[in-house]
């Protein structure tokens, strides 16, 4: 029997509600649904650590396979002031988060967090636990500064140092082996997204699907429907960066051939918007390997990108167009996909083969099964 945890700080990908509202696809989604598919086999004992209760009810996300585990900090406002004190002592002394699951000693703990690498090592070593880290964005690996990453050299450094790293794309495998000796197993992501969704006979608009950051680059979906006004687009931004949906919202009220749905769609929903949709566009900085794209391709859409196009998947595939971070090519590229049907739907028939012979589901649990073993047993590791 193997005994698994995972680690996650943001789970409000798994509620279908909360004031900053679910993400679409992201690590922690892909992450909470292989334990799932992990916790069906016998073999392997699952538990779930959530660290972000203040925000949601972690009590209603009842599982009848897995156990969820919640953490609470050691000097918050229901702690008393006494112990509160004691406790933070504690914490800068050993520079641990003191987690729930010490009683619980794991065989390995996995996690998708970066930035909470360093405190994740920690904790394992008080447990004797292997480790285990998903990669959930180039940032993590490639030394880019983004949100919370104060340290991006740092953070890439605590990754390295885990038992196991699992990636997503041979670039990210590239960048991670400047730093690390140690295995680097590359795991293809996947969706569950329904591929019977009623599908359009002669779908019509032009989706986005991200939530609202900077990183994603909302606007530029919005500068692009402006250079298409006989074109219906539609952009899905749940709240998180307020300000900044605040400013999208503003601009999108001035543009009549934009359907913007700022507010929280439950994700049985999106399936519909993809359904309906003839391409869908991408105008990230950073990603990792976009839960969206697959959504996309499970559903035979073609893929339009302004700058992020993972292992060359959009070319090698013929699945779409990518502008290469240039607005200019981005423009260029759209008219030539909607200019030219045959091309569209001969890229939205490639889409849906890529997704049919790289991700499928039943493989990638097999082979996270796989590396979990392994890293448990620490013995031909796989490469």
């Amino acid at each position: 029997m193997y005994r698994v945890l995972f680690f996650c700080n943001e789970s409000y990908s798994l509620f279908p509600g909360g004031e900053e509202g679910p993400r679409f696809g992201g690590a922690e989604l892909q992450l909470y649904t292989i334990a799932d598919e992990i916790s069906k086999n016998e073999s392997f004992e699952v538990t779930w650590l959530f660290t972000d209760s203040k925000k949601y009810n972690v009590s209603s996300l009842s599982h009848p396979r897995m156990n969820i585990l919640e953490r609470k900090p050691p000097f918050g406002r229901n702690v008393p002031i006494l112990s509160r004190y004691f406790n933070r002592k504690r914490f800068i002394r050993k520079k641990t988060l003191l987690e729930p699951y010490r009683s619980y000693s794991p065989d390995v703990i996995i996690s998708t967090m970066g930035y909470l690498a360093e405190d994740l090592k920690v904790e394992a070593g008080l447990t004797g636990a292997k480790t285990v880290f998903r990669v959930a964005s180039d940032a993590d690996v490639n030394g880019v500064r983004v949100a919370f990453s104060k340290r991006p050299e740092q953070i890439l450094r605590d990754i390295a140092s885990f038992d196991s790293v699992v990636v997503a794309t041979d670039e990210q495998k590239t960048n991670l082996r400047k730093v690390r000796k140690g295995p680097i197993v590359k795991i293809a992501k996947f969706t569950k997204m329904s591929t019977d969704a009623p599908s359009t006979p002669n779908p019509k608009s032009i989706l986005w699907v991200a939530s609202c950051q900077e990183i994603k680059q909302p606007q530029l979906f919005l500068s692009l429907a402006k250079n298409f006004p006989s074109e219906h687009f539609v952009m899905i931004m749940p709240p998180i960066d307020k300000k900044l949906g605040q400013a999208v919202s503003a601009e999108a009220a001035g543009i009549p051939n934009l359907e913007l749905i700022y507010e929280q769609v439950p994700r049985e929903k999106v399936a519909e918007y993809f359904a309906s949709a003839k391409l869908f566009v991408n105008t990230s900085s950073v990603e990792g390997f976009p839960n969206t794209f697959l959504e996309a391709c499970s559903v035979g859409i073609p893929i339009l990108s302004y700058a992020f196009n993972p292992d060359d998947m959009i070319n090698v595939h013929g699945i779409g167009l990518c502008a290469n971070d240039s607005w200019s090519g981005l423009v260029e590229q759209c008219t030539v996909l909607l200019s030219d049907k045959s091309l569209l739907e001969e890229k939205g028939r490639n889409a849906r083969v890529y997704f049919e012979q790289n991700h499928n589901l039943e493989k990638i649990v097999q082979d996270w099964t796989s590396l979990i073993a392994s890293v448990v047993d620490d013995d031909n590791r796989p490469e």
